[in-house]
């Protein structure tokens, strides 16, 4: 399936512990429920968009479950939901910016985190170990801040260097097709 999924919702034994381990690892890392980390499991392999029927009948789950969690991870920028010419059903694909909202999603949380420890240094003027605490939080979330902020320069350098690479490719085959 990694190259599409096909509509008879089978998937290798490799491709279900996939889905059953992401679905895991959202579950434990970000509170999500493990059937919305499966869905994105599954359409992270999807090479098509596919249609919220299909999930559920793929992962063997309620359209309620399905729908519920189909909206939670679009809030969050990890999937769109897309439509196809002459077709009236709505199909999910993985988000092609998911990476760019979760480090902007993080970014934020990390400056409102900062806010909120400079907020409690300035007006709560703590003393002892609960200032060294509030400064202890400051230093780690500077320090995170930088790393966050070199990562989403990386991160950006990389995705141009991509947008111009598949540019360049689209460029070349245009030109093959007029001989130029």
């Amino acid at each position: 399936m990694g190259a599409q999924l096909e509509r008879t919702g089978k998937l290798s034994q490799a491709e279900l512990a996939f889905i059953e381990l992401n679905g895991q690892h959202y579950e434990k890392t970000y509170g999500i429920a493990r059937i919305g980390g499966r869905i994105l499991g599954l359409l992270m392999i999807a090479a098509a968009p596919i249609t919220s029927e299909e999930i559920g009948a793929t992962l063997k789950v309620s359209h309620g479950s399905i729908s519920t969690n189909l909206r939670l991870l679009a809030v969050l920028g990890l999937i769109e939901k897309v439509t196809l010419p002459a077709d009236r059903c709505d199909y999910y694909r993985f988000s092609p910016t998911a990476w760019d909202e979760i480090l902007s999603k993080r970014m934020k949380c990390i400056h409102e985190l900062r806010d909120l420890a400079y907020l409690g240094l300035d007006e709560l003027k703590p003393q002892g170990a609960v200032r060294q605490r509030f400064e202890q939080m400051a230093t780690w979330i500077e320090i995170a801040a930088r790393k966050y902020e070199e990562m989403l320069a990386e991160w950006k350098e990389y995705t141009d260097q991509s947008k111009g690479q598949q540019l360049a490719n689209r460029e070349s085959l245009q030109n093959e097709g007029t001989g130029i």
